[in-house]
């Protein structure tokens, strides 16, 4: 069964993907975050991370379209940009 905007998956883990850049160019080598995600609509993916020891709180967005994903990430709160440019990326033919 597909996941609708209903249906959210929650997640406790450690984080090593940088954010330095929307995090006051602030960040640990690894850090404790809360993550969960849920689809918005068939082609559009939104994660929330909440970075549990930390003020910050970003949102990324996966947009699928055909075998193209755009994917943009942007953070509650900080004294610089508060979105990063979209990242793109397509499905690769063997």
């Amino acid at each position: 069964m597909p996941l609708t905007r209903y249906h959210q998956m929650m997640k406790y883990s450690y984080f090593t993907m940088t954010g330095k850049i929307l995090h006051h160019q602030i960040l640990p080598s690894v850090l404790n975050v809360m993550a969960s995600g849920s689809w918005q609509d068939e082609r559009t993916f939104t994660m929330i991370w909440r970075f549990v020891e930390t003020p910050f709180c970003d949102t990324v967005v996966c947009s699928f379209e055909g075998e193209k994903l755009s994917l943009v990430r942007s953070v509650n709160v900080n004294n610089g940009p508060m979105e990063r440019p979209a990242m793109t990326g397509a499905l690769k033919a063997n």
